[in-house]
């Protein structure tokens, strides 16, 4: 019974009318509505200072970069992007299939104070055409989502986070749509 397209059916029309239809809510009920993509972190390590005479406040490791300076210091961590065509962002398909935002940077904190991270679209030439910040205000490990829905055909994504005396940048994550290579 429990096999049958009738049960199925019936089994479907409940979870719809309790649940409702949005695609937040078929997740729910049918896993996952995921646009085909392609994950990757990168290490904090890959980051660098904003400023290259800043480089001595800041020190590298495997598991990330450490403001080891007495003043905020500022890095830039690169994005390889494989779908170089694309012109909406890499995240527009979350509002049509739902989930969280496609960008998290993984910091630490050391006091509360004022830790911004900011995801920024460029177009061939290095001109801003979309930029999104968020802001860590509480001590401790935290995971800021950043997103943009605008982007250039041929041009770039980078991050851009200013760490307190103290801070860290762990990783960040990123969630890039097909097309991509499978790499």
């Amino acid at each position: 019974m429990k096999n049958s397209p009738k049960f199925r059916s019936i089994t479907f029309a409940v979870a719809t009318m309790l649940i409702g239809t949005s695609a937040d809510s078929a997740e729910l009920v049918f896993g996952p509505l995921v646009r085909p993509h392609d994950d990757k972190v990168h290490a904090g390590s890959f980051c660098q200072p904003l400023v290259g005479t800043q480089a001595g406040n800041l020190n590298t490791v495997s598991f990330g970069i450490d403001n080891v300076g007495r003043f905020p210091t500022s890095v830039t961590c690169p994005i390889v992007r494989d779908n170089v065509l694309n012109t909406d962002g890499n995240w527009t398909s979350r509002a049509i299939f739902g989930g969280a935002p496609n960008l998290s940077v993984r910091v630490f904190n050391p006091t509360g104070g004022r830790l911004p991270c900011s995801l920024f679209s460029f177009n061939s030439f290095r001109n801003a055409v979309a930029t999104n910040t968020v802001t860590a205000t509480t001590p401790g490990d935290q995971t800021l989502r950043l997103n943009v829905n605008n982007s250039v055909a041929g041009g770039q994504y980078s991050i851009i986070c200013t760490l307190p005396k103290g801070g860290r940048l762990y990783n960040y994550w990123v969630r890039e749509y097909t097309p991509t290579d499978p790499n």
